[in-house]
């Protein structure tokens, strides 16, 4: 009895475990199961503290859990870090953003308010193949002018009749599944990028 008085929280882990894990039901039968007492009708620590459990319980019950989250960048390895740099900055607009002195070299991009990151890697991608893949992994960049990017792409070399295996091939799917047009193309390392006109949510 004395321990569990001088560890009033000790047995109010399954309930704290219960909240992280499990529905309301569950933490209140979790707080149920707790060895509360009293002893010659007045509360003891572990009473006061079981009792204190029920009520943030019943506060974080009144919440919604789910932080908000947003896409804040995304990172590929690249090569040459100057090469690839040039090449979001010419074909896409980007400018480059202050970049911490990292041990590993790299440069941060600004896509409007989220950021494209490239890192230095000798060993790049592992990507043997020099066509743009639908299927690999990728990230998408969201157009106004779907067929002025088209156009650009094409002043830069970039075409949809060039052939399977040339690194300047762009896939183009006007009328896909997706319900908006889309294009395929590569950065010089060999990583697949999107372009878009998809439907873009409204400011709330």
């Amino acid at each position: 009895m004395r321990n569990a008085e001088v560890r009033p929280f000790a047995d109010l882990g399954p309930a704290i475990t219960t909240l992280h894990r499990g529905p309301p039901e569950g933490i209140f039968a979790a707080v149920a199961r707790l060895r509360l007492g009293r002893r010659s009708g007045q509360r003891t620590k572990r009473t006061f503290c079981a009792t204190f459990a029920i009520a943030r319980i019943q506060d974080f019950e009144k919440r919604d859990f789910m932080p908000k989250i947003l896409l804040h960048h995304v990172s590929y390895p690249v090569r040459d870090v100057e090469v690839s740099a040039s090449f979001y900055e010419s074909l896409f607009n980007l400018e480059r953003l202050d970049r911490p002195p990292f041990s590993i070299p790299g440069v941060w991009l600004a896509c409007d308010d989220r950021q494209i990151h490239l890192v230095l890697n000798a060993a790049g991608t592992f990507r043997t193949k020099s066509s743009p893949d639908i299927a690999d992994v990728h990230f998408a960049f969201w157009t106004d002018d779907f067929e002025e990017m088209v156009e650009r792409l094409e002043v830069a070399g970039f075409r949809e009749d060039l052939p399977e295996g040339d690194r300047k091939r762009l896939i183009i799917l006007r009328e896909g599944l997706a319900g908006f047009p889309q294009l395929y193309l590569l950065d010089p390392d060999l990583n697949t990028i999107e372009v878009n006109a998809a439907q873009m949510p409204r400011e709330p």
